[in-house]
């Protein structure tokens, strides 16, 4: 219980929140909390969204995004379904785990959505506070690759920045996006 409370405080309180992210090559994605629901220990946060469309309207392909987060059993999941987002390598990966202090470090096992998979060796490398308001840096290092993602996650926000290891014609680089603040938090009701 004590453990689903701390995975708690990594995002925010209630629906209505909307993150605007921006990145790598102008990418961005927006979504929203549209609910949260309550299972017994288990809490279910239902995000849809959307990737810019920078093709102007032109392309056919699916813009559309739905991620859940699942708090359980003292783990944070990021289940996803989407076609065009810059994210995770696979669609269902353990964010964070407790205990969420410097050093700690879990394994655990993903599909990628080419149906391989994956052993991540994950840490949470640093714990910095500003304002009373921790922020978390988790690095997710697969075993047999020099692929890897990297997430900071803040107390009240969740991702602020995404990272990973992408491979483009034989060379690989770090790509990936960050929380605009400005735009992002509590959506004002329109009057």
């Amino acid at each position: 219980k004590a453990a689903n409370e701390e995975l708690k405080k990594l995002l925010p309180e209630k629906e209505g929140f909307r993150w605007v992210y921006n990145g790598f090559a102008e990418y961005g994605h927006t979504m929203e909390i549209e609910r949260i629901q309550k299972q017994g220990s288990q809490i279910t946060y239902s995000v849809p969204g959307n990737v810019e469309d920078l093709s102007g309207g032109e392309s056919t392909r699916d813009f559309s995004l739905e991620i859940e987060y699942v708090i359980k059993d003292g783990i944070l999941t990021q289940k996803k379904k989407e076609e065009l987002m810059l994210d995770s390598i696979s669609n269902n990966i353990q964010l964070a785990k407790t205990p969420l202090e410097q050093g700690a470090q879990w394994k655990q096992t993903v599909t990628t959505k080419d149906g391989n998979e994956l052993n991540l060796d994950c840490q949470i490398t640093e714990v910095t506070e500003e304002d009373g308001v921790k922020e978390y840096t988790i690095i997710y290092e697969d075993q047999n690759s020099d692929y890897f993602e990297r997430r900071k996650i803040r107390e009240g926000t969740g991702i602020v920045t995404f990272e990973k290891m992408l491979k483009s014609g034989g060379e690989s680089f770090v790509a990936g996006y960050y929380l605009y603040e400005e735009a992002s938090g509590y959506v004002e009701p329109e009057s």
